[in-house]
């Protein structure tokens, strides 16, 4: 009597058998108690708390971009006399990492997956990796991840790449894969892709042979996510947290003359929109918000992903508005798949007994 029916929708284009056959028993059921999308947010930071976040043991590796910057790879192998015979890479969130209680849960659960290693690319300034200087990340930034996927290809040659991508991790992924060729994968619409950037394709390395990618909780269409949640506890909790982030690295972000950091932390920077435009756009040369959120989804890329992907997302997802895609995109294309709930949560499902999640 706790539960509650709950539609779960699967949409595919593909006809492998063995994997329509794991996704067919994906069936959710959110509890009665928690019927509503921010109860369930609510739900998981409280008990995020209260999670043991140390049975996830990391070995750390540092890595100098190109640009002089800095990012951090968190490693995890459960059993340390395992050889691993894949490399299972995964993308955090808007200010996650590692330490986050959703990527250790993902690391918990991916530690069934015999002869697996397990990473976590943490952004630059996240998680105790240095930020030094005011270039970091924003939610379509592809480049310190691409950098990261041939490190780790060249690290780790004769193990299979795949890729976890929550929220706005997801979407980087997404466009990424989008504008990339990808080694031993048939090409599609190359040309348009590098057209797109105004690249020559002489210049574009193809991506590691990655053989899949599972999208969770994307936010897929950036401008829809600003729209619907302006004025609302969403909106003033990611401000909360972008806030957090200059705060941590204020020495670092005030040597550079193009951001006000007095105006953007004030109170008057009220929303996320107002932080974008005076933090994202300048250190990233976008005209302003809107811009910044049309070049940043990742939405028109759907229909040039040419490798096995799961979406998974929720309907009642205010951060992940899949309601606004069409749908026949993963009819379309062979390599997508969706598994759509009616109820949820961002980058959580809880079922009728808190825990397990979903």
């Amino acid at each position: 009597y706790l539960q509650q029916t709950n539609e779960t929708t699967i949409i595919t284009g593909t006809d492998n058998e063995k994997f329509l056959s794991k996704i067919k028993t994906m069936k959710y059921t959110a509890p009665l108690y928690l019927p509503f999308f921010l109860s369930q947010v609510i739900i998981s930071e409280r008990l995020a708390g209260n999670k043991d976040l140390n049975l996830i043991k990391y070995t750390r590796e540092t890595v100098d971009t190109p640009d002089g910057g800095k990012i951090s790879i968190d490693y995890h192998v459960k059993d340390l006399h395992d050889v691993p015979e894949r490399l299972i890479v995964i993308m955090h969130g808007l200010t996650g990492g590692s330490e986050s209680s959703y990527i250790k849960d993902i690391m918990e659960g991916l530690e069934g997956c015999k002869h697996s290693r397990l990473a976590c690319v943490n952004y630059r300034g996240i998680n105790n990796t240095p930020l030094l200087n005011s270039l970091s990340y924003h939610a379509g930034y592809t480049d310190d991840l691409e950098f990261a996927l041939h490190h780790l290809s060249k690290k780790f040659p004769n193990e299979d790449m795949y890729v976890v991508g929550t929220s706005m991790g997801a979407n980087i992924f997404t466009r990424l894969i989008g504008k990339r060729d990808i080694e031993g994968a048939e090409s599609v619409t190359k040309t348009k892709r590098i057209t797109e950037e105004g690249l020559d394709s002489s210049t574009i390395k193809p991506l590691p042979n990655i053989k899949g990618f599972v999208s969770i909780s994307n936010p897929i269409d950036v401008p829809e996510v600003e729209r619907i949640n302006r004025g609302k506890y969403l909106n003033k909790y990611l401000l909360m947290r972008w806030k957090k982030f200059v705060e941590t690295h204020y020495d670092t972000l005030k040597q550079d003359p193009r951001i006000d950091l007095d105006k953007i932390l004030s109170p008057e920077t009220n929303c996320y929109r107002k932080f974008d435009e005076l933090y994202t756009c300048k250190i990233f040369g976008f005209k302003d918000a809107d811009d910044y959120y049309q070049s940043t989804a990742s939405k028109p890329y759907l229909d040039k992903i040419h490798i096995p992907t799961l979406f998974i997302n929720s309907l009642d997802d205010k951060l992940s508005p899949i309601y606004n895609v069409d749908k026949s995109v993963f009819h379309t294309n062979p390599n997508l798949s969706l598994v759509l709930t009616k109820r949820g949560a961002h980058c959580s499902w809880f079922e009728h007994r808190i825990t397990p999640e979903w």
